[in-house]
């Protein structure tokens, strides 16, 4: 059963980065799948660098937008007449600044569609692998935040961004938004309860008393007052449990990278054989020792780990974590000893984006 006392409600739901907007200049690569349903390349269009330094950025032309919609195919072969008709559905992304190139617009022959499914490229209904398929667009001297339903939105928290998870009918707009980005050593939070590979993980996890009934279970609201966007993530205790949590680089470069994490119920003291946390695949060497303290249900305070320098690729890169040992055995339904995980942080000159679930 779940952990209600500490389940953050409504918190996030499935909103995602949203897909590229407007094309992209032609030096820069907007995604690692830039073409159309057509099968042709992203037009290049315009490579000026807007004046606006705001995170809002500056509205994509509708000529621009409307021109796109009309050339682009659907997945049927027919052409579309225009932005939006009875016979297609779909969803235009547009890159949402002055001077940007056009947008891409990918449809299906049908009067409605569940946006996710648009990415879901081998047909197989895993939602967390379409979430990897959403492509995460670039632009000079800026970092994309993520996409949004609305060209200016009242707020840019990682909850607003927009649900892909809906079936909606006609062409669907979204628009991407930016924060300026002036290519100096910073630090960059992953939120890990925004991690879309959860929701492949509905009924895997293990609790105290029981196990998760679906994917929001593993979201618990803070009440220690010490965890980043005041939530975090449980029910990691099954031995062998997984996760992912990836993000997007604009270059190849170096960093360091932290965990901030907390524990329930019982001591922590693991390394990098009982609970193996990787970076690219390659095994990170550490040492976590932590007394629990108080009731057993006590959550301790979250604080960081340091993890070490990292290596990052320009483009997709993954921080797995794996509960591997059987450490908790005989606390309850418990497994495995794990960590509460709140965040990950990377310090590096890159700017970092990532995909996200949202509510």
């Amino acid at each position: 059963m779940k952990k209600t006392s500490k389940k953050f409600v409504g918190l996030i739901a499935m909103s995602m980065f949203a897909l590229i907007a407007c094309g992209q200049p032609s030096s820069t690569p907007i995604s690692s799948n830039p073409t159309t349903d057509s099968g042709t390349s992203t037009p290049s269009g315009s490579t000026s660098t807007p004046t606006s330094t705001s995170s809002s950025s500056a509205p994509t032309s509708t000529s621009s937008a409307s021109s796109a919609a009309s050339s682009t195919s659907s997945e049927a072969g027919t052409s579309s007449s225009s932005a939006a008709t009875t016979e297609e559905a779909g969803i235009r992304m547009n890159y949402n600044y002055d001077g940007c190139p056009d947008p891409i617009v990918k449809t299906v022959n049908k009067k409605r569609v569940k946006l996710i499914s648009l990415f879901d490229e081998t047909g197989t209904g895993d939602v967390s692998a379409a979430y990897r398929n959403i492509p995460v667009p670039e632009r000079p001297g800026y970092r994309f935040v993520g996409w949004f339903d609305s060209q200016t939105p009242a707020s840019l928290k990682l909850e607003k961004t927009f649900d892909f998870t809906k079936n909606l009918p006609g062409i669907t707009d979204v628009y991407a938004q930016w924060e300026a980005f002036d290519g100096t050593s910073h630090e960059t939070v992953i939120e890990c309860e925004h991690t879309p590979e959860l929701i492949s993980k509905a009924s895997q996890g293990l609790g105290y008393s029981g196990g998760t009934t679906e994917w929001m279970s593993f979201i618990i609201a803070d009440t220690t007052g010490t965890a980043s966007n005041e939530a975090f993530l449980s029910y990691l205790y099954a031995n062998g449990f997984s996760l992912d949590f990836r993000f997007y680089s604009d270059k190849a470069t170096t960093g360091s990278l932290k965990m901030r994490y907390s524990n329930e119920f019982v001591d922590l003291e693991l390394d990098q054989t009982t609970y193996p946390i990787k970076f690219n695949n390659e095994v990170i060497n550490y040492t976590l020792n932590r007394p629990h303290t108080g009731e057993p249900s006590n959550i301790m305070p979250f604080v960081d780990i340091e993890l070490g320098s990292i290596s990052i690729t320009k483009g997709w890169n993954v921080i797995n974590c794996t509960s591997a040992n059987m450490m908790a055995a005989g606390n309850g339904t418990m497994q495995a000893a794990a960590p509460l995980l709140d965040c990950f942080k990377i310090t590096s000159d890159a700017a970092i984006s990532y995909i996200s679930t949202a509510q």
